[in-house]
């Protein structure tokens, strides 16, 4: 009987995180212990663009961070190879520092969650398995602070607060390591900001995010 190599990686990939594979194989959810957003940058998606001191597309505007995660969970099935559900929920507040970027001091994320959509393929790559996994972004408030607004961030004194719901496509990448399962999400979409004078000069924000569960004692 001939077996596919992908099915075979996947196969002992699983039996070495102690995942028994077969007839009475099934999803395995993996709750948060511990997790982040770790950086968010900022991506030009129209020039011209005004420098900052949060350099556009390098280092870190995530004010305060890293950014502990409220809750996080991913459901896997490795005997199919795929990532069945990914939530993660950030009550926050996460500051980004704009520094007078399209008129902005800051723009503040509170309650903040994504949801993927759908389930997506699991690929063996080495000692982990990679994945895209589209969903929704959403916030509960998004808090905006223009230039010359002095805070504090977060604070009582925003220009505008609204709503903000979006989908996003990140990709990630997930290990078993001593023990715990290790996920990597990048490129989590947090919204795109415009001047608010004249429409243009959209700027992206985005957010990568990492956390760690245990592995679920196998069932007797």
């Amino acid at each position: 009987m001939r077996v596919a190599a992908g099915a075979l990686r996947l196969a002992v990939f699983a039996l070495s995180v102690g995942v028994a594979v077969g007839a009475s194989a099934a999803p395995i959810t993996y709750n948060l212990e511990l997790g982040y957003i770790t950086t968010i940058q900022l991506q030009d998606v129209g020039a011209p663009i005004t420098p900052t001191s949060c350099p556009i597309g390098s280092g870190n505007c995530l004010v305060g961070g890293p950014l502990q995660l409220t809750s996080a969970s991913v459901t896997v099935d490795l005997e199919t190879g795929e990532l069945l559900d990914l939530s993660i929920f950030v009550a926050g507040p996460g500051i980004i520092d704009m520094n007078g970027l399209n008129g902005y001091e800051a723009v503040v994320f509170n309650g903040t969650s994504f949801q993927s959509s759908g389930a997506t393929t699991l690929t063996p790559s080495g000692s982990q398995y990679n994945f895209n996994s589209p969903g929704l972004l959403s916030a509960a408030a998004v808090e905006l602070f223009l230039l010359g607004n002095p805070g504090p961030y977060p604070g009582p004194s925003p220009d505008f607060t609204v709503p903000y719901s979006n989908p996003t496509a990140p990709g990630g990448n997930l290990q078993f390591v001593n023990g715990q399962a290790v996920l990597t999400l990048t490129g989590v979409d947090l919204g795109v900001f415009v001047d608010p004078l004249t429409g243009g000069n959209p700027v992206l924000a985005e957010a990568d995010f990492s956390f760690t569960a245990a592995i679920p004692e196998p069932s007797a």
